[in-house]
C-alpha cells in the first residue's frame, strides 16, 4: 500500500527532510516533497535503510501545487485575490462599485518565485550499495531455505529408513508366526496320526484276545517252524529278502493278523537287541533318528521326549549346572544315542565328556574325578574300591538307573536342587 514521505517520516521518527535524503541516498531522487506517496516496494526499502543506518543527503524539499494553493489562500486573507491580481475585477456579490483604475499603468501581478531545488549533494555511501545490499541479503536467505530444505530432506529419509526397519521387522515376525503355525500344524498332525495308531493297536488288541480264547495252544512236544523256514517256503532267499518282506507286510499293517502266533526260540538274544536298537519315541521320530529304529508311541510310555520338551528338559539343567558352579560334567554309562542327543542340546558353557558303560575300578574312578565337577554314573556298576573313591573326590557324584532320557533329565535336575 502507497504511504506519503511525511507519514513514514512520522512512523519512523524523522523529520520528511531527512526521509527525502534518505530516498535520494538509496538512489530515488524522483521523490522531492513530503506528500509524495511511496509504493510499498519503497517504503520497504527506506525502512531497511534507517535500520543499516544510511546516511540522508542534505536537502530541502519542494513545494507541490496543493501546497502552494493552500500558501495563496492563506495570504488572500479576506479580500479577493482575483481583485488583487487583476485591476477592476470585482468579487461577485460585493455592495461596492467597482473603482476606477488609476492613472498610472497597471503594475504586472507578480508570479510567486519558484521554489529553489536543492541540488543532491554527494552522499558517502554510494547508490550502488543497495543493490549489493538486496544480492547479499537475498544469497543469504536462499541459503538459509537450502540448509533448511537440506534438514527437511535428511529428516524425511531418517524416518524412511526407520519405516523400512519396522517393515523389515514386521515381515521376520510374520514368517517367524508361519513357521510357527506351520509346526503347530505338523504337530497336531502327528498327534492325530498318533491316536489313529492307538486306536488301531487296541482294535488289534481287542482282535488278539479274541483270537487266542478261540485257538488252541499248541503242544510243548511239538516242535515250531521258525520264521525264516516259512519265508523260504514262500520262496524268499537271504537276509535282505526277508527283511524287505517283513518291512512290507508291517507297511502294509499286514502282520497284526498274525503277531499272536508266532513265538521266540531266542528270547534273550531278541530282548537284548529290541533294548538297544530300538527307540520308543514321544511324538514324531525327528531327523536326527531318521536312521535309527525309532517308534512312535504315547508319552508315558515313551523312552525319549519330543524335540520340545526335550529342547526345555536340557536348557533348565543347564541353568542349574551354571547356577551350582558345575562347568566340568562326566556322564559315564546310557546309551550313545542319548550322549548324541544331549551333546547337540546342552549348553555351550559347560564342558561335557560322555563315556560307555563300563564297570568302574580304582583306577577309573581317579581318572574320573580329576577337574571333575560333577559326575553322572548311569546305569554303571561300582566295585568297593572305586566307591571311596568317589566318596573321597572332590566331585560331586550322582548315581542314576533311569531307562529314559526324559526320566534321567528329570531325576538329575532333581538331585541338584532343581
Amino acid at each position: 500500500m502507497a504511504l506519503r514521505v511525511r507519514k513514514l517520516a512520522k512512523e519512523l521518527r524523522r523529520e520528511p527532510v531527512e526521509v527525502l535524503g534518505i530516498l535520494h541516498a538509496l538512489g530515488y531522487t524522483r521523490y522531492r516533497s513530503i506528500e509524495d506517496q511511496l509504493p510499498s516496494t519503497v517504503v520497504a526499502k527506506v525502512r531497511k535503510g534507517v535500520r543499516q543506518g544510511v546516511q540522508p543527503l542534505p536537502m530541502k524539499p519542494a513545494r507541490n501545487s496543493r501546497a502552494q494553493e493552500r500558501e495563496l489562500l492563506e495570504q488572500a486573507g479576506s479580500d479577493d485575490l482575483m481583485s488583487q491580481l487583476v485591476p477592476g475585477v470585482v468579487k461577485r456579490g460585493g455592495g461596492d462599485k467597482p473603482k476606477a483604475a488609476p492613472a498610472t499603468s497597471p503594475v504586472p501581478p507578480v508570479a510567486p518565485a519558484p521554489t529553489p531545488v536543492a541540488e543532491p549533494v554527494p552522499a558517502e555511501v554510494p547508490p550502488t550499495l543497495e543493490p549489493s545490499i538486496d544480492i547479499e541479503v537475498s544469497d543469504r536467505a536462499l541459503q538459509a531455505q537450502k540448509a533448511v530444505l537440506d534438514s527437511e530432506r535428511r529428516r524425511l529419509k531418517s524416518q524412511q529408513a526407520v519405516l523400512e526397519a519396522e517393515k523389515a521387522r514386521l515381515a521376520e515376525q510374520t514368517s517367524r508366526l508361519k513357521a510357527r503355525l506351520g509346526g503347530l500344524e505338523a504337530e497336531r498332525e502327528s498327534l492325530d496320526t498318533l491316536r489313529e495308531a492307538l486306536e488301531a493297536e487296541r482294535a488289534a488288541l481287542d482282535e488278539e484276545r479274541a483270537a487266542l480264547g478261540e485257538q488252541p495252544v499248541a503242544s510243548p512236544s511239538r516242535e515250531l517252524p521258525t520264521l525264516q523256514s516259512l519265508l523260504e517256503q514262500r520262496g524268499l532267499r537271504g537276509n535282505d529278502e526277508f527283511e524287505r518282506a517283513i518291512q512290507v507286510l508291517a507297511r502294509q499293517r499286514l502282520l497284526r493278523q498274525v503277531l499272536w502266533c508266532l513265538r521266540v526260540d531266542g528270547e534273550e538274544e531278541l530282548s537284548e537287541l529290541l533294548a538297544s536298537k530300538l527307540v520308543l519315541v514321544e511324538g514324531d521320530v525327528g531327523e536326527e533318528l531318521a536312521h535309527k529304529a525309532a517308534v512312535s508311541v504315547a508319552p508315558n510310555r515313551a523312552e525319549l521326549p519330543s524335540r520340545h520338551h526335550l529342547r526345555q528338559a536340557v536348557a533348565e539343567l543347564g541353568e542349574i549346572l551354571l547356577l551350582n558352579g558345575m562347568r566340568r560334567v562326566r556322564l559315564v554309562g546310557g546309551r550313545p544315542v542319548w550322549h548324541r542327543m544331549l551333546r547337540g542340546q546342552m549348553d555351550p558353557r559347560v564342558e561335557w565328556t560322555f563315556l560307555p558303560a563300563a564297570e568302574r575300578s580304582k583306577v577309573q574312578a581317579e581318572e574320573d574325578v580329576q577337574r571333575t565337577d560333577l559326575l553322572i554314573l548311569w546305569n554303571v556298576d561300582v566295585n568297593d574300591e572305586a566307591a571311596a573313591v568317589y566318596e573321597t573326590g572332590r566331585a560331586h557324584v550322582v548315581y542314576m538307573n533311569e531307562d529314559s532320557l526324559g526320566g534321567f533329565l528329570q531325576r538329575l535336575s532333581h538331585a541338584l536342587g532343581g
